[in-house]
């Protein structure tokens, strides 16, 4: 049986957590416990410099990379729009030599595509919804970008056949937002995949340990982009306190785009409490991972929270907010601390407790590590795909055409 999967983001042309959800989800289908039932999944996404057009990863995982050329005018969406006309032709070639059961797309971006798809080959449409614009925007639609992306995302929810979220916050959000039932959306959460202790690279870690704690300084690491909604600015606000009583912390901030914070740095006053490292690979965020007391994530909207789960699978003690799918990941006192939403003194109180009292936060990180593996990893979530799939293509199969 196989599976037709639309992404704006794949490895290697990898953004946010969307594309490393993507590439991992795809990768345990293709190649996870022989015991599930398996798929032929086929990734449509857009080319990407240095990546074959096509990529046969298993037997069972096959990549296709499109070149998109969008027209030069219109705005955002419509070139999108057109991207999509141009990605719907290219799954119709590949539906002339495979018979798809199912389409399943990640987000707006890939959905004109396939909402078309869907209903020309009258199979089931799967959509995932990572995140929504009315929620990155706390419900402040202003721009005509941001009500066309809304309504299409509205139009997704309705006409798909199955809705995916990350996490119960995900659902009631979709549920308030669209006005779904609840019988129509699964909450399947990410996965992460557990690195063997072996796979530490020792001598990278200390090579960080040295350039950044070399007198023994108290490492705190935030990692994402940095947009409003990652909160890093509020963080930012907390080394400001947190540097009054602790002259000994220091922040790395590690994430694409993060040097152009250094005007948000300068202007507290941070330029030597502060790092920023830019883009770093997931070697190098897993050393910074050992190598720091505590990573912090101070998000003031966050779906789900994929880079908690990578600081708790890496026995890093994490200090989150209590806002979204970071409050279901978390829990308080058990398996890290959550903090206020945009409360910079909440933070500061947080990174005191870690460091007042390190058994604590040792326990804690112990504890994380292990309900990480237990209930995110990944043959656990392509269990509940495949159970989704089925029971979406067995019902197919009972609907008249």
């Amino acid at each position: 049986m196989s599976i037709l999967m639309l992404s704006w983001e794949y490895a290697p042309n990898i953004i946010g957590g969307l594309g490393k959800h993507v590439t991992e989800l795809t990768e345990a289908m293709g190649g996870g416990c022989r015991e599930q039932e398996q798929f032929d999944v086929h990734v449509l996404t857009p080319a990407a410099d240095g990546a074959p057009a096509r990529e046969d990863r298993s037997d069972k995982l096959h990549i296709h990379r499109v070149d998109l050329h969008p027209p030069e005018e219109g705005d955002f969406f419509d070139r999108n729009v057109a991207s999509n006309a141009q990605l719907a032709h290219a799954a119709r070639e590949l539906a002339s030599e495979i018979d798809f059961e199912l389409i399943h797309v990640h987000d707006w971006l890939p959905a004109t595509a396939g909402l078309e798809l869907m209903h020309d080959w009258r199979i089931p449409l799967v959509a995932t919804i990572h995140a929504t614009e009315h929620g990155r925007y706390m419900g402040h639609l202003h721009t005509e970008l941001s009500r066309k992306i809304h309504d299409l995302e509205a139009r997704l929810c309705r006409e798909a056949w199955r809705i995916i979220v990350c996490s119960y916050f995900m659902r009631d959000s979709l549920m308030r937002t669209f006005g779904l039932d609840r019988d129509v959306v699964d909450v399947i959460p990410n996965g992460i995949s557990i690195h063997p202790p072996q796979a530490r690279d020792q001598a990278r870690e200390q090579q960080l340990r040295q350039l950044y704690a070399q007198h023994g300084e108290f490492l705190l690491l935030f990692v994402g982009r940095p947009t409003h909604e990652k909160g890093l600015h509020v963080l930012l606000d907390a080394m400001v306190l947190i540097a009054e009583t602790q002259p000994d912390a220091r922040l790395l901030v590690a994430g694409r785009d993060s040097r152009k914070q250094i005007m948000a740095v300068q202007q507290r006053g941070l330029a030597d409490k502060v790092d920023l490292l830019g883009y770093v690979d997931d070697v190098t965020r897993n050393c910074l991972l050992k190598v720091a007391n505590a990573a912090v994530f101070p998000s003031l909207y966050e779906p789900f929270g994929i880079v908690a789960l990578e600081a708790m699978a890496a026995g890093c003690p994490v200090v989150v907010s209590d806002v979204g799918g970071l409050s279901e990941v978390v829990e308080h006192e058990v398996t890290g601390l959550t903090v206020y939403p945009n409360d910079p003194h909440s933070i500061c109180w947080a990174v005191e407790h870690i460091r007042s009292k390190p058994d604590q936060a040792r326990v804690r990180a112990h504890r994380a590590t292990r309900v990480v593996r237990d209930q995110f990893n990944w043959d656990r979530i392509t269990r509940r795909a495949r159970y989704t799939y089925r029971t979406l293509i067995d019902y197919s199969s009972r609907v008249p055409a």
